[in-house]
C-alpha cells in the first residue's frame, strides 16, 4: 500500500552557500576553449537516448542565428554521443557545442558555475541530481513539465518549465534569459533559496531513512 511505502528525494553534496572561485572558472573556460563573452548553456547528464540531449543541440542551432556567442557546454557520455556529434555537425554547430565527457563528481560543481543556463529536457522525470545541483549552485533553469518536475520548478519564479509539446519555445526562454539580467538573477536566486530550503544532504537523508528505520525495528517488537 501507498502509505506503507516511504518516497525521499535524493540528497546533495553540493553546499548552496560556497561562493564561485573565479579563477577556477576562467580556467576551465580556457580549457573548454571559451571566449570572456560567450555565453553558456548547460546539460549533465548520461548520454542516453531518454535524456534528449538533442533537443539542446536543436534549440541552440535556433539561438545563435541571433546570438553566435552562445555555446552549449555538454557534459557526460554514453551510447548517444557520436549521435549527438552527427547532429552538431549536420547544423553546422561545431564551433558552438563543446562535448566536455564524463567529468569527476568532485569537480561537477564549477561545470554548474559557469553556466549561464542549466538545461534538463528529458523525457522522463527530470528531477535528478543534476537538476537540484543546478538549483543548488543558483542557476537559470529550462526544463520540462514531466514527472514531478513541476513539484521543484514554478515557471518564471524559480525556473522556466515548459509543456512537451512547447519545445519549439525553448530558443525563446534562452534568448530571454540571456538578455535580461534581472530577470536571470532573479530565476537563479529562487532556484538557490528553494534548495536551501528543501535539499537534503546524502548526511540528512542517510540519517533520515536510519531513523525510520530504527523506529520499525522497534515498533516490531525486536
Amino acid at each position: 500500500r501507498s502509505s506503507q511505502v516511504k518516497f525521499w528525494r535524493n540528497g546533495i553534496d553540493i553546499n548552496t552557500d560556497e561562493e564561485i572561485d573565479k579563477t577556477i572558472i576562467t580556467k576551465l573556460r580556457a580549457e573548454l576553449g571559451l571566449f570572456p563573452d560567450d555565453k553558456v548553456l548547460m546539460t549533465l547528464s548520461r548520454l542516453a537516448s531518454w535524456k534528449k540531449v538533442n533537443r539542446a543541440i536543436e534549440a541552440l542551432s535556433k539561438v545563435v542565428n541571433k546570438n553566435p556567442k552562445v555555446k552549449l557546454v555538454i557534459v557526460g557520455d554514453g551510447s548517444e554521443k557520436q549521435k549527438l556529434i552527427d547532429l552538431t555537425n549536420k547544423l553546422g554547430l561545431a564551433s558552438n557545442v563543446i562535448f566536455a565527457g564524463a567529468v569527476q563528481h568532485g569537480d561537477v560543481k564549477q561545470y554548474y558555475d559557469l553556466a549561464d543556463i542549466f538545461l534538463s529536457l528529458y523525457d522522463l522525470s527530470n528531477v535528478g541530481n543534476p537538476l537540484l545541483e543546478a538549483m543548488a549552485r543558483g542557476k537559470a533553469i529550462i526544463t520540462l513539465n514531466v514527472g514531478d518536475t513541476s513539484t521543484l520548478i514554478k515557471n518564471n519564479y524559480n525556473g522556466v518549465i515548459l509543456d512537451i509539446n512547447q519545445l519549439n519555445e525553448i530558443p525563446k526562454h534562452i534568448l530571454k534569459i540571456l538578455s535580461d539580467k534581472k530577470y536571470a538573477k532573479r530565476l537563479g536566486e529562487n532556484a538557490k533559496f528553494y534548495a536551501k530550503e528543501n535539499f537534503w544532504t546524502w548526511d540528512d537523508r542517510m540519517k533520515a531513512e536510519l531513523d525510520i528505520v530504527n523506529e520499525l525495528y522497534k515498533s516490531w517488537g525486536f
